[in-house]
């Protein structure tokens, strides 16, 4: 009985800090847990170490990121003295893409991360980032929870609802 009483107190205490926290902290935490949530769901079903070796979840994965596992590779493999000698795709041509996520990616597989892991870890994370960038962007023109909240969703869903396939 002891047991009830105290987990109904708990639960009052967090229902008055729910109630007391500012509509723009719910609206973050809503959009953190709603995308967050989806994010977390849908980038390990992109890539993934099956059975048979590495896996995709769509055939268009395969075109970007067999590029990016390229990028990644000097980063992951070679010593730091050699990661922009050459670029890993054409021969004589110096290394001038956008490296970071890839040297991310990279640096991941060196410490041991295998690699679809070492990709989708970042990409998680770099998701959950922009959700937080754009709802604080959006609330900044806004200044509505619920306004800021739907900007992300038109955001993200402004490109289909092709993710529905994977």
């Amino acid at each position: 009985m002891k047991k009830i009483t105290k987990s109904k107190h708990i639960l009052r205490s967090l229902h008055a800090a729910l109630l007391a926290t500012s509509s723009y902290t719910k609206g973050l935490v809503a959009a953190l847990v709603v995308w967050g949530g989806f994010f977390l769901y849908i980038w390990p079903k992109m890539l993934w170490q099956g059975a048979d070796g590495l896996m995709a979840g769509h055939h268009f994965v395969w075109a970007d990121m067999s590029a990016h596992m390229v990028y990644a590779a000097p980063f992951a493999y070679r010593a730091p003295a050699d990661w922009f000698d050459a670029h890993p795709l054409f021969a004589g041509a110096s290394f001038t893409y956008p490296f970071l996520p890839d040297a991310i990616s990279g640096w991941l597989i060196r410490l041991g991360m295998p690699i679809s892991d070492s990709f989708v870890f970042p990409s998680i994370l770099a998701s959950i980032a922009l959700v937080y960038i754009l709802y604080r962007f959006a609330f900044h023109f806004t200044a509505n929870a619920k306004a800021s909240f739907l900007v992300i969703g038109g955001f993200f869903l402004s490109g289909g609802l092709g993710f529905l396939v994977v």
